[in-house]
């Protein structure tokens, strides 16, 4: 039976939730989004579960969602409660980075579910159309992602992060165009040595995206070491 404030999906229950001030204060440190775009995303069941809360010994839910704003995904870290009366209890928002290294790494399906929950169900990301390639976009909502294997053939998708633009706003073109400039290059191994990434990675895709979406693939061929 629902109430106002759970239902439940099998054993992992679907809440009403609210922020505590620390998480608050993680969203807006580490995320582009606002407090109510990760309600949002809670308080509709967009998340995607990472545990069973009833074997945490805290009774802590893991929810997995991604920013189509930052095209990064997130972790949302909820007291869960079964009580009728009150809502579940947001602690903290992780990135997928922090919580990767606290508990292991999150598996494809749950990153491909949580970006689908994002974009309205698509299989795909779509690419941005042709007519919007002139539009300004801001600096910080561009970003590489690199897509290939682990050392033991396990997919692996990172976003690298924002490349170094010449300018706070640029078309989409122009950060396709910087990108594939092969002073790119020497970011991207910068990028990968700080976010911890095995030299034997087997790289199979470079992206640009912006605002979220992908617009381009890089041209490994010459960015990459000779």
């Amino acid at each position: 039976m629902q109430n106002d404030f759970i239902s439940h999906r099998g054993e992992h229950p679907v809440l009403h939730y609210r922020l505590h001030p620390h998480a608050r204060k993680r969203i807006a440190q580490r995320t582009g989004l606002s407090a109510t775009d990760v309600l949002d995303v809670l308080n509709t069941g967009k998340g995607v579960p990472l545990n069973d809360p009833s074997r945490h010994h805290e009774l802590r839910a893991y929810y997995l969602f991604f920013a189509r704003c930052d095209s990064s995904w997130y972790v949302a870290v909820a007291r869960a409660s079964w009580c009728f009366q009150s809502p579940g209890l947001v602690v903290t928002v992780l990135t997928q980075r922090q919580y990767e290294h606290d508990r292991g790494e999150i598996s494809s399906e749950s990153l491909s579910s949580a970006a689908r929950q994002a974009i309205g169900g698509v299989e795909e990301f779509p690419l941005a159309p042709p007519s919007a390639d002139r539009e300004l976009v801001r600096r910080q909502d561009v970003k590489v992602v690199m897509t290939g294997w682990d050392c033991d053939f396990t997919p692996r998708r990172v976003v690298l992060g924002t490349p170094p633009l010449p300018h706070k706003r640029v078309t989409r073109c122009e950060a396709v165009e910087t990108c594939n400039a092969a002073s790119i290059w020497p970011w991207i191994q910068q990028r990968t040595r700080t976010l911890g990434i095995d030299p034997s990675f087997r790289l199979e895709r470079l992206e640009v995206h912006a605002c979220g979406f992908p617009v381009s693939n890089l041209a490994i061929g010459l960015c990459g070491p000779a």
